[in-house]
């Protein structure tokens, strides 16, 4: 058992909203493929990973650093004691050998990419969606089969009026979130407060809304939004100040009687065990948001947890940030307290299976080995594609793009299945090219006005080489956009 290649894209997540601190309209994200010598049920086993919103992409890090270091370890050092499946600790540590401690910064964002990947092949080779092998690892085989959820959006966009925002949050009640959540700090405390206000005339009561100042604040402005927000009794109130501002951070949380909430910045369980020593949260109302893709992954994620633990954290207090699939099986399968939701952002990586809706503000997840990116059916029409397909061969190397056999049936015919190109498994005694460039997964606005064209002459073109049958070279690309995406991105060289 071995890890043959793994491969990194990074692609858009543009958009033209902003929260207090920052816009995204150069936001971008890693993904990664790890390409494993595992075959089960008939297809290669790779694991797909990328960072959450709010990090840009790590290709150079990935590239220069912790890629290279893992394709030169030894294959038997990164696999477990009884050799029936990878080891995402030793993995982590090849990644992380030779790295000095502290600067928990863009390369916690690198290592947690390549890790969420590692995780995905690892419950793949085992048979079991991830947040079940978690339960049975680490929870005695106890884990939620739903997972409570909320809806965050409210961001600051050019020409979003109170009307619009309100028809926003009332789209999210629609679709069966309980809780929402908005920006603030990006404009004056008195229009921020209207905003406020327009928001709960739709959602009621003011625990049904979260606001978030995403660091923006000094002391003196974070209290002044406390004392203002004091009345509204909401959900909570998040981020207020730096993330690295214990100080504030305690002062507000002695000055302030709602609920608080912060830590998807900090990156490391030692940065999670000084806010929790010096940032006056309180365990019996305060939530934690720690993301593990942006925090070295799901093996520093579980340090931190065992952190919490130690200073008398319930781990129903998380409710990690990142509002993927990842995320969501963590939360079911280490029973954390939730996991937020972007409904109409960062897609195709953000959002959960297309399958199971959101009801009274729980959603449930798909039963299928892995993540679940598969079960991502994500809008076709939202995204143009641009690259490279290749495929896997006998030895694990890819194939050349060349003329070859016709489908029968147009491009866009097959953009909903084939979206992106990326790695088409051959079986072990076949090779198979896959020759039309595609689109990679690009989101921004004026892409998406595009995605639908279609030119006649460009056609899905496959090789199969010497007459063998063609239905092998479907693959992996059978899933859902979000996993089209994802292996269109990494196949894209």
């Amino acid at each position: 058992m071995r890890i043959l290649d793994v491969r990194e894209k990074t692609v858009s997540i543009a958009s033209p909203i902003a929260n207090a601190y920052v816009d995204f309209s150069k936001m971008t994200t890693s993904v990664v493929a790890v390409v494993t010598d595992v075959i089960r049920d008939g297809r290669r086993v790779v694991g797909y990973g990328f960072n959450s919103n709010g990090r840009y992409g790590q290709g150079a890090l990935l590239r220069e650093r912790f890629i290279p270091r893992l394709l030169a370890a030894s294959p038997d050092a990164l696999i477990d004691a009884a050799q029936d499946n990878l080891d995402p600790f030793r993995i982590w540590a090849a990644m992380m050998s030779n790295e000095k401690p502290g600067g928990h910064g863009d390369r916690s964002v690198a290592v947690g990419t390549v890790d969420m990947a590692v995780w995905d092949a690892v419950a793949k080779i085992e048979g079991k969606p991830l947040y079940r092998l978690l339960a049975d690892r680490y929870r005695g085989g106890k884990a939620d089969d739903k997972v409570w959820v909320y809806a965050a959006g409210g961001y600051y966009q050019p020409g979003k009026d109170l009307s619009a925002l309100k028809s926003e949050m009332k789209s999210y009640r629609d679709r069966g979130y309980r809780v929402v959540k908005m920006k603030i700090g990006g404009a004056p405390l008195a229009e921020d407060l209207r905003r406020i206000e327009a928001v709960l005339e739709v959602v009621g009561d003011g625990k049904n809304l979260a606001v978030d100042a995403n660091g923006r604040f000094d002391l003196n402005t974070a209290l002044a939004y406390a004392e203002a927000l004091a009345p509204y009794g909401l959900f909570w109130y998040e981020e207020a100040g730096d993330p690295l501002d214990y100080a504030l951070q305690a002062e507000l949380c002695r000055r302030y009687q709602g609920a608080t909430a912060t830590g998807e910045n900090l990156f490391s369980h030692q940065d999670a065990r000084n806010l929790l020593r010096y940032g006056g949260m309180r365990p019996d109302r305060d939530f934690l948001q720690f993301d593990c893709a942006l925090s070295y992954g799901l093996v520093e994620y579980l340090r931190t947890l065992e952190v919490l633990a130690e200073q008398g954290w319930s781990s129903r207090r998380v409710v990690p940030h990142g509002g993927h699939q990842m995320s969501l099986n963590i939360a079911a399968g280490l029973r954390l307290g939730g996991n937020v939701s972007y409904p109409d952002v960062f897609e195709p990586f953000g959002g959960f299976a297309d399958s199971i809706a959101v009801e009274d503000g729980y959603v449930g997840l798909p039963d299928i080995p892995g993540i679940g990116f598969e079960a991502k059916a994500a809008r076709v029409e939202e995204a143009a594609h641009h690259g490279r397909g290749f495929v896997l061969g006998d030895d694990g190397g890819a194939g050349d793009a060349g003329a070859g056999l016709e489908v029968g049936a147009p491009m866009d015919r097959h953009l909903d299945r084939l979206a992106g190109g990326g790695i088409v498994d051959a079986a072990p005694a076949r090779r198979f090219r896959l020759v039309r460039a595609f689109r990679l997964c690009r989101l921004g606005e004026a892409r998406r006005r595009r995605a639908h064209h279609h030119d006649p002459a460009q056609d899905l073109h496959l090789d199969a080489g010497d007459g063998a049958a063609v239905e092998p070279a479907i693959g992996i690309l059978e899933g859902g956009e979000q996993h089209r995406a994802v292996i269109g991105a990494v196949g894209a060289h």
